[in-house]
């Protein structure tokens, strides 16, 4: 299941996305889409193996900031 997340800062990696919703199920995929210079359009994009997974990790990220990382 493709979960687009939007608002991600620009220092967020595919690693860190990988790891804060690890807990929610199995991460298949993470990555940060990126502009033509390879700086971070602040957009997500992860697939999860099941859709009971991604329903976590909508509920997990949802209202949350992430201005700590």
């Amino acid at each position: 299941m493709k979960i687009l997340i939007d608002g991600l800062l620009p220092q967020f990696s595919s690693d860190i996305l990988t790891h804060l919703l690890g807990p929610c199920g199995n991460v298949v995929s993470a990555e940060i889409v990126k502009d033509a210079n390879g700086i971070s359009s602040g957009l997500g994009v992860v697939v999860m193996s099941e859709v009971e997974e991604a329903d976590r990790v909508c509920r997990a990220l949802q209202g949350k900031d992430f201005e700590g990382l």
